[in-house]
């Protein structure tokens, strides 16, 4: 399943904001790597006190911009090696 999917489909109910461990499972990432993004303000996200919460369509639309888009062909054959 994509994480796009999963972001779409997972059950939030009216809760905006979620915890670091549920984004984990939602973008199959260890919270290691999402902790040093959001030292390095990789990644959007709220302080709630001491706690770290993420809005679902912020990291929607940051994953969407993450995206790289492959070579077409005329830009493979143009390449110099």
């Amino acid at each position: 399943m994509s994480v796009n999917s999963t972001l779409e489909t997972n059950d939030l109910g009216s809760k905006e904001l979620v915890s670091i461990r549920t984004l984990c499972g939602m973008l199959d990432m260890k919270e290691r790597t999402i902790r040093e993004k959001v030292t390095r303000r990789e990644i959007p996200y709220y302080k709630v006190g001491k706690l770290i919460r993420f809005n679902v369509q912020e990291i929607r639309m940051w994953y969407g911009r993450s995206r790289v888009d492959s070579l077409t062909p005329d830009a493979i054959t143009g390449r110099i090696l």
